[in-house]
């Protein structure tokens, strides 16, 4: 799996091409929550297609929370499952100097989201105590399922930053086009350098950067 180190004025980024989570919610994609609601569909149960329906209120909800989190957390979520780690880096830092960066990179939010998995397990908690109480809320219940959805996010990025520092970075990739980047990254945010950025990610390849990036630049 492919991996993008970006180096920030305040610390590095890691990044990989994904596919958006919203063209998800509207069917294209097929992960385990969408194949568990197809089967729930061809039942003939009233029950069946209730909790099918159900199940789709909260799967819209949990993709709308995917595009306001950090992006980088659902990078490491997608980590879980690489089987090797192809770390691209700028053609101006060292092999070395990049080992040590993810490294570090990959501990911090390790400790970051542990923390947090355990905040949200806890209010997750007390909101299902409450729940008696909060059942008369009309739509989805939205003190319940925030915060055992972020405990989930939350784990599975713990689990993908976990999984990376296991992983052998091989091979080490450098691109002088990531060492550009760099350089507008280090810029004012402006027009140019934003659209810059966008014309140097299209010769990555990388679609889906330049939106990725802004939440970090704004």
């Amino acid at each position: 799996m492919d991996f993008y180190l970006i180096q920030l004025k305040k610390g590095c980024l890691l990044y990989a091409e994904e596919e958006d989570v919203q063209s998800a919610s509207k069917g294209n994609s097929q992960d385990h929550v969408d194949r568990f609601i197809e089967k729930l569909s061809r039942g003939k149960l009233c029950r069946g297609n209730f909790l099918s329906r159900l199940i789709r209120v909260v799967r819209d909800f949990y993709y709308r929370l995917e595009n306001r989190i950090d992006p980088m957390e659902r990078v490491f979520k997608r980590m879980r499952d690489a089987k090797n780690l192809r770390l691209h880096i700028s053609s101006g830092l060292s092999k070395s100097g990049a080992l040590v960066k993810l490294k570090f990179l990959l501990g911090h939010q390790k400790k970051r989201h542990a923390i947090w998995m355990l905040v949200d397990a806890v209010l997750a908690i007390c909101a299902l105590g409450l729940s008696p109480f909060l059942m008369p809320i009309p739509g989805p219940n939205f003190f319940l399922y925030y915060p055992a959805l972020r405990a989930i996010s939350h784990y599975w990025a713990y689990q993908g930053a976990v999984h990376g520092l296991w992983l052998v970075p091989s091979p080490l990739i450098g691109l002088d086009e990531l060492a550009d980047l760099e350089i507008l990254l280090t810029q004012k945010n402006s027009p140019m350098p934003i659209q810059r950025i966008g014309e140097v990610a299209s010769k990555l390849h990388l679609e889906k950067f330049p939106g990725f990036i802004s939440r970090y630049i704004e």
